[in-house]
């Protein structure tokens, strides 16, 4: 059975607004709640995103950003290239 279709405009404006409403409920339990806010001294060992890099370097894991950047500037091309295509359509 296929569940409802619904356009992908308004699938990323629920996550938008979802996403608005969720920030500003977490502002607010944060004002409520002083002494949880983290007070900023936290800071990782000397080395240890070396150390993470190359552990995951040798079990052969790419960072999730890189593989992000790789499809942003992927879709960025491709949008790009769209976008002189409608350019050209309009004059």
């Amino acid at each position: 059975m296929k569940g409802k279709r619904i356009s992908v405009f308004k699938r990323i404006r629920y996550f938008l607004t979802r996403q608005v409403r969720m920030d500003a409920r977490l502002l607010d339990f944060m004002q409520e709640h002083p002494e949880i806010a983290s007070d900023g001294d936290l800071e990782a060992p000397p080395g240890e995103l070396q150390r993470i890099m190359e552990e995951m370097e040798r079990r052969g894991i790419k960072p999730a950003v890189k593989r992000q950047l790789k499809l942003r500037r992927l879709l960025e091309k491709l949008f790009k290239r769209n976008r002189g295509c409608e350019k050209m359509e309009l004059l």
